[in-house]
Parts: C-alpha cells; sequence; structure tokens
C-alpha cells in the first residue's frame, strides 16, 4: 500500500482483480438504482415542454427547434421502435425512457473506466459509483423527459474522453475514446441551444490543447462542426423546423426593462411610443416577475413580435439608453434572473417533479410499484437535503458552480507544469472545465429564469470527474 499525503493508492492484487469489471458494475448498479423510480412513474416523468415533444413526434404540432429537434427526433426514434414491439402508446414511450437511463448509466461507466485508468483505489471509484447510483435526483432527473438530461450525460462522456485524450498518446486504444468524444460532442452541440455556443467558445482552446495531436484532432473537428452545421441547416430546412423567435434570446434586457417599467420609472415619450408598439407598457406592472422572464416574453408574442424583429437596433439602443439612466435598478433585475446559478444559498427541490401533465397525446402516469411505504421512503429521500447541511448543498446550482470552480483552483495549484510528456501542463489541465463553465456563462448572459436546477444539471452530473480529476492529480504529486 502506498500512502499519499490527500489520497491512498490501494495497489493491491485484490483491488487489481476488482477494479476491471467496476466500468460493467457500475452500470449494472445503476440501472438496478433506477428500477424502482421507473416502476414508480412509468413510463416516465412529462412536464409541458415533455409532451410539446412527443406531439412533434405524433404530428400532432410543427416541428420546432424551440425544444432541439434533435433530442425531440431522438424521442421519436425509440418511440417508434417500441410501436413494432407494443400496441399501448405507454409500452412504446417507455423504450426512449430506458434509452435514456441507459444512455446516463454508460455515461457514468465510462467515467469509472476512464478515472480507473489512473488509480486503482477501490474505496474511492466505489464512491464514485455511488454517488451516480443513491444520489435521489440522479434517479429523478433521469426519468424526466427534458433535453437537459440527455445534454448533462453527452457533457459527461465528452469532458471524460477530453480528459483521457489529453493525457494519452494516441494509439488503437484510443479509437474508442475518439468515437465517444466525436459522437459526445455533436450530441452536446445539439441537445441544447447553448451546448452549441459553449462549443465554438471552448473549440479555440480545445485546438491548442491538441496542438501536438493536431493531425488527427483538427480533421475530427472539422468533420463535427461540418455535420453540426448540417444538421442546423439542410437538414432542419428540409424538415421545416421553426427556429426560436428573437424574443427568446432576450430575456435578460427584456426583465430589465420590464422592471424599469415595472418601479415606475420616467421614460421620454419616444422610448415610451417604442415599447407600447413591443409590449404595451400598461400590462408591465401586472405581469412582471423578477426571477423567470416567461411573462414579459409572452406579452411580446401577444402584441407584435413581427416589429420587435425588425426594429432590433432601436430596441438595442433603448435598452442602452435605459441602462445608463438606471444602472442599479438593471444590476438589481439581473441579479433577481441569474442569482440561482451562482449563491449557494439558493437550494432547488429538483426530485419533487412527478408524474405526467394532462394531455391529449395518450400517455397516462401508471404505479406499477406503490403504497404508503414507497411514498413514505421517497419522501425522506428527497427530505434528507434540508437535514444534512453538506448533502443539502448538491441540490444547489450555486454550490455545484463555485465547488466546480474550486475543484479546479485545487487542482491547478497542485499541478506541475513540468511534469513528463503524459501530464498536462496547466491550460491543458483547465480545458477539461472549461465547456461546462461555458455552459454556465451562457446562462448567466440569455437565461429565462433563475431557479431552474435542469439547465445547472449538467454540472451536477460532471462534478465527480472534477473531483476525480483533482484527486488524481494530488496524488501524482
Amino acid at each position: 500500500m502506498c500512502k499519499f499525503k490527500s489520497f491512498t493508492l490501494v495497489d493491491s492484487s485484490k483491488s487489481d482483480k476488482i477494479v476491471p469489471y467496476l466500468p460493467l458494475l457500475s452500470f449494472v448498479v445503476i440501472i438496478a438504482c433506477r428500477l424502482p423510480w421507473l416502476l414508480y412513474s412509468y413510463p416516465g416523468i412529462l412536464t409541458p415542454d415533455s409532451i410539446n415533444q412527443f406531439e412533434q413526434v405524433l404530428g400532432m404540432v410543427p416541428f420546432s427547434n424551440h425544444h432541439p429537434w434533435v433530442h425531440t427526433m431522438t424521442i421519436s426514434l425509440f418511440y417508434r421502435i417500441g410501436c413494432l414491439f407494443s400496441s399501448t402508446q405507454n409500452n412504446a414511450f417507455v423504450f426512449y425512457t430506458i434509452f435514456q437511463i441507459s444512455f446516463m448509466a454508460f455515461a457514468v461507466s465510462y467515467l469509472v473506466w476512464v478515472i480507473s485508468k489512473y488509480t486503482k483505489n477501490l474505496p474511492f471509484l466505489l464512491g464514485l459509483i455511488g454517488i451516480y447510483a443513491f444520489l435521489p435526483y440522479h434517479s429523478v432527473m433521469t426519468l424526466c423527459i427534458w433535453k437537459n438530461v440527455l445534454f448533462s450525460g453527452s457533457m459527461l462522456l465528452f469532458c471524460s474522453s477530453l480528459y483521457y485524450l489529453l493525457k494519452e498518446t494516441f494509439s488503437q486504444k484510443s479509437i474508442l475514446s475518439l468515437v465517444i468524444y466525436f459522437i459526445s460532442g455533436f450530441f452536446m452541440c445539439l441537445y441544447r441551444s447553448n451546448g452549441w455556443y459553449a462549443f465554438v467558445l471552448s473549440l479555440p482552446f480545445l485546438l491548442l490543447a491538441f496542438r501536438k495531436k493536431w493531425k488527427i484532432m483538427i480533421p475530427l473537428h472539422l468533420a463535427l462542426l461540418s455535420i453540426v452545421l448540417i444538421v442546423k441547416g439542410p437538414i432542419m430546412d428540409h424538415y421545416e423546423v421553426t427556429q426560436p423567435d428573437f424574443v427568446e434570446s432576450i430575456s435578460i434586457p427584456l426583465q430589465q426593462i420590464g422592471r424599469v417599467i415595472a418601479t415606475g420609472q420616467e421614460l421620454t415619450p419616444e422610448q415610451e411610443e417604442l415599447l407600447n408598439k413591443v409590449l404595451k407598457t400598461e400590462h408591465v406592472a401586472e405581469l412582471y416577475t423578477e426571477y423567470i422572464s416567461d411573462n414579459m416574453k409572452e406579452l411580446v408574442r401577444a402584441n407584435d413580435p413581427q416589429y420587435l424583429e425588425e426594429h432590433k437596433y432601436d430596441f438595442l439602443k433603448l435598452w442602452m439608453e435605459l441602462d445608463s439612466k438606471y444602472p442599479n435598478i438593471y444590476l438589481d433585475a439581473y441579479v433577481a434572473q441569474t442569482h440561482g446559478y451562482y449563491s449557494p444559498s439558493i437550494s432547488y427541490s429538483v426530485a419533487e417533479v412527478d408524474g405526467i401533465i394532462n394531455n391529449d397525446t395518450g400517455l397516462y402516469r401508471e404505479y406499477l410499484i406503490g403504497g404508503k411505504l414507497i411514498v413514505k421512503l421517497r419522501e425522506i429521500l428527497l427530505k434528507l437535503q434540508e437535514m444534512i447541511p453538506l448533502y443539502g448543498s448538491l441540490w444547489s446550482m450555486g454550490s455545484l458552480f463555485w465547488g466546480t470552480l474550486l475543484f479546479l483552483g485545487f487542482t491547478l495549484s497542485k499541478h506541475n507544469s513540468f511534469s513528463l510528456k503524459k501530464e498536462l501542463n496547466y491550460i491543458d489541465i483547465a480545458i477539461v472545465w472549461l465547456p461546462n463553465l461555458a455552459v454556465i456563462a451562457t446562462l448567466l448572459i440569455a437565461t429565462p429564469v433563475a431557479i431552474e436546477f435542469r439547465y445547472a444539471y449538467n454540472l451536477a452530473y460532471c462534478l465527480p470527474l472534477y473531483y476525480s480529476i483533482m484527486m488524481i492529480t494530488k496524488e501524482n504529486n
């Protein structure tokens, strides 16, 4: 047994025999842990967003990229496979839910495989599996038919493969990780719109980190970009997919202007005239809600969104004018709209989302298991966050964000920039954090809601990776 100051490497023959089986073990254990939750919430958890996507699958409403069309098509693929084996709507739909559960479990298995290449610490690796298997919100989120779930799994696959490919010399053993990197990068770009922006922002730094492996990585990234742009362009055009409107991208400016109006601040006649053409100022005080922009966006859509499309620059000029006149109000509006992503004091009962909303698609909730014991056990699991402070911090997007930065800081502080060729320098090691931090940056620019755990679920799913890298770095030193 070799001991280090902060990490113990168990180098026994018993550990060496067990560790190679841990990726498969993690997959089996996670699937087993998800099964009771699936039976309780069969065939999945569907909110209005989920139902809208399923309506697109059934052809009840036109295709839209408001909820990523590629994700909608993923639902469609597995639902249609399910229809080959079942004549009931619920049983056909559950094929997608099972795919989502399996995909998220595979992402964890791959993470365990990567980390096990650099440490044989059996308790540590088992603890890594336990975090994903037993943390209740992972079970609940995996059943939610949301774009954010597969996106978060894709982010874990992308960042894990990125770490592995940066550390290793390319060989035949790298082919699997290259394939995972490519496919997960594709899903990262198309399962959420801000995933595409995060990838583009990260791309120059990714290429810089792979500068010694450019003969493989530059063509790979060019191919990835080309395929994504073809899907976003010609393919979506062919299927007449409607793109999100301009209003969707200006949540924060609308909220800031809304707060100026709602607090009764003075406007010039010209400003009043423009705003009345955009959103009718007399309704703002009643509808403005500081932590969510839906009311303001719907106010614009109910008025004349085409006018806003045609006068974007006039609107931008007005927004800047009011910013210079009422900076404190703008700052208050911004904090109210974004504080959930960086305030550790804000927690979110994500695991309480449940069931299927009333809909016309034919889907309905079935309790394949139930009873008072199951309900009580579920209630206890969800209330533990209120009883255990450190554990409860895992339910806070702000805590996850600062934890991500903290692990990066500790990793850099322990990292040897002059280490041997298989180790990473400071810039390279930080690149593994960049995609997730870029996603949060896009939320801080254009989030529609202040407190929505699923928007930052990628942090929760990738945090164990960052903790593992930090511990491996300490061990190597």
